[in-house]
């Protein structure tokens, strides 16, 4: 057998041995866990149950105290009395949560119950022979769970003796359905039962298992469980634990005695999580144990290859040395070739630096293109201007004179307003609160923007409908004006017809900017993202996606909204609506009297 098999072989099977004993000592630690989480979850279990029976058990006492009761024990016969006890049965077991409660008499008849209006009332029934009773009567406390003679339905009986000078008067009871917390352990998808000291279930969380002994009962035990009706004509019947069609085979069971009572609290546990984690172990041991046999295997093998290749090795220098001559002459060609071709890598190297420089300079041109177009007009006029008022001079027309030099101060104005337009929109500045213009900030953005608008071929159009008189900082908000027509101006740049139209509009009691546009539109997957941070439509590397976010970001501390929505016409509109300011005295008139 060859080294590589004898590696093999050896691996595998340190690898099985490996697996056995991991999964071992797994399967010893989830037993113990599962164990462990069991016991604490049986512990609550029981807890919560004894918790519920504790509640309740002052309550007989005090009802046999209580007014109605002890007034009807002195004249059972009264029906004023009768009636009295009934109602306050009725309300205390409405208020309790508790199924029934009652009053007997000290020979076991019923003379008062919460139902007594119902059609299966307590009042006449005779229960001296329930266990409860006989035990009151004995201790002067009786507890038992039973299927009740008169309502079919189970719960769980507590009573209490009332004595009147030493002598027995009567007996108070009430009555507990405990099927809420079967329900509850259903829900939480619990498998727990609760077996009475017969060892008969009486409570479990699957409804069949109701009713059924764990183990096979002796007949004499099954005998005086019939005597006392305790579970009514229930057979008692298949055996739960054990081999049969009806019956359970749980792999784990989890036991805790109820506290005050002979119950038992069973919780039924399956160790398939243990086996799971047991494969899981031993599959992820024996895969190691593999991995390292494939390890050493490749190991093997890269040895062997390291020794045929220096015996490889040793053949292709004998080789080498002997064609050293010819490569030498090949090797001088190929330098020669070399450094041919690195003197032309560096020249198309310098070529593409020169192109670039050349591509930025372009960018840099074409992006001041609009604004020196928009300055040139104006100089172009202060020249002519210039001109006409040194002949007006000379002809001592001063009217003439004075209107070309006012006019001349308008274009100068004109241009001083552009340049501040620009700075105001750099200049940062802290948050102010004033009553600000929509429609003013917007043209201002609108006259910025021009130039560029121009030079893309794009008409934008202003509507002032109305002044749009608000209470914000104009920066921020000409800011968000800003974002808007820029966005529109790049939505329009690609298109055939490019139009973008800025309106101001008082809309129910808000002022309403909104910036349209004959782009491409908005789809319906955009609008629900158009204000998310770094989400955006253009092309990778034309924006950051921030601008419409913070427009949204703005308008909402100013008290407004914005929105994006598909225009009628085609393309996108954006629509921003800012809560009115309140004009001051005298200002409303102002106000109105403005050109619109």
């Amino acid at each position: 057998m060859s080294m590589r098999r004898w590696i093999v072989a050896a691996g595998v099977l340190c690898a099985i041995v490996l697996a056995a004993g991991v999964s071992m000592i797994v399967r010893q630690e989830a037993l113990r866990g599962l164990e462990k989480s069991s016991q604490e979850q049986v512990g609550l279990l029981s807890d919560g149950l004894h918790s519920a029976i504790v509640r309740y058990a002052p309550i007989p006492e005090l009802i046999g105290a209580s007014a109605p009761v002890q007034s009807l024990l002195e004249n059972p016969s009264d029906a004023s009395r009768v009636d009295a006890a009934n109602r306050f049965l009725e309300s205390e077991a409405a208020s309790l949560g508790a199924a029934y409660a009652y009053l007997l008499d000290a020979k076991g008849r019923t003379i008062a119950a919460s139902n007594w209006a119902a059609p299966d009332s307590f009042v006449g029934k005779d229960y001296s022979f329930r266990p409860y009773y006989r035990d009151a009567v004995a201790t002067c406390l009786g507890a038992y769970y039973g299927i009740g003679v008169t309502t079919a339905q189970p719960g769980y009986f507590q009573a209490s003796c009332i004595r009147h000078s030493g002598a027995l008067a009567g007996v108070a009871v009430i009555k507990i359905d405990f099927r809420p917390q079967e329900a509850s352990w259903r829900q939480a998808g619990e498998q727990v039962v609760v077996v009475d000291g017969s060892g008969i279930v009486f409570l479990a969380s699957d409804p069949a298992w109701r009713y059924r002994p764990l183990h096979p009962l002796d007949p004499a035990v099954r005998q005086n469980i019939r005597n006392e009706r305790r579970y009514a004509d229930e057979p008692l019947d298949p055996v739960l634990i054990g081999q049969g069609p009806e019956a359970i085979d749980p792999d784990l069971l989890f036991t805790r005695p109820l506290i005050g009572t002979d119950w038992s609290i069973v919780l039924f546990e399956s160790s398939a999580p243990v086996r799971r984690q047991t494969a899981s172990a031993f599959a992820v041991a024996l895969l190691g144990g593999l991995v390292v046999t494939l390890i050493s295997v490749v190991l093997h093998m890269r040895s062997a290859r390291l020794r045929t290749e220096r015996s490889a090795k040793r053949q292709l220098e004998e080789r080498v040395e002997q064609r050293t001559n010819e490569l030498r002459s090949a090797h001088d060609a190929l330098e020669a070739e070399i450094e041919e071709r690195s003197r032309i890598d560096g020249e198309l190297h310098r070529a593409r630096g020169q192109l670039a420089q050349a591509n930025r300079l372009a960018a840099i041109g074409q992006a001041f293109a609009g604004l020196a177009h928009e300055i040139n007009q104006p100089l172009t006029a202060l020249k002519t201007a210039l001109a006409s008022s040194r002949l007006l001079a000379a002809r001592g027309q001063t009217q003439e004179l004075d209107e070309t030099i006012d006019g001349m101060m308008q274009t100068v104005d004109r241009m001083a307003e552009l340049s501040q337009d620009l700075k105001d929109l750099a200049r940062r500045r802290e948050h102010r609160r004033e009553r600000v213009s929509l429609a003013a900030e917007a043209a201002r953005v609108v006259n910025l923007v021009r130039f560029r608008a121009t030079d893309s071929g794009t008409t934008i159009v202003m509507e002032e409908r109305d002044r749009g008189i608000v209470i914000g900082d104009p920066v921020r908000l000409q800011q968000v004006a800003m974002n808007l027509v820029l966005n529109a101006l790049d939505a329009v740049a690609g298109c055939e017809h490019r139009l973008v139209r800025v309106s101001v509009d008082r809309v129910d009691g808000m002022a309403e900017l909104r910036v349209a546009d004959s782009g491409a539109g908005i789809s319906p997957e955009q609008r629900g993202r158009l204000f998310e941070p770094f989400f955006t439509t253009k092309a990778e590397g034309h924006g950051l996606g921030l601008g419409l976010a913070i427009s949204n970001s703005t308008v909402r501390e100013h008290g407004g909204t914005v929105t994006g929505t598909a225009n009628e016409g085609g393309g996108a509109v954006f629509c921003v609506r800012i809560p009115l300011a309140e004009a001051p005295a005298g200002q409303a008139a102002a106000d109105a009297a403005m050109p619109q």
